[in-house]
């Protein structure tokens, strides 16, 4: 098993006032790559709730059965 974690942070650029709606589209659009990419075998997707400065954003969890798996994944056309 191959477990895959990436963190993300929005760009300083979002409007405050509209980080909200950003952060939870954005969670939206990742979720759907569990349902296009038959080689996850589990994915969760976070959004920070600290309020830290040196925190991410987001956190992708995922879990693929191998390296070949984890290659299929980072070059699919929904992932890239």
């Amino acid at each position: 098993m191959i477990r895959h974690i990436v963190m993300f942070r929005l760009k300083q650029s979002i409007e405050p006032h509209e980080r909200e709606n950003t952060l939870n589209l954005v969670k939206k659009n990742f979720e759907k790559l569990k349902n296009k990419i038959p080689v996850i075998k589990f994915f969760e997707v976070g959004i920070n709730i600290s309020t830290s400065p040196v925190a991410y954003d987001y956190v992708i969890n995922s879990e693929l059965d191998s390296l070949a798996d984890l290659e299929i994944y980072s070059n699919h056309p929904a992932h890239t």
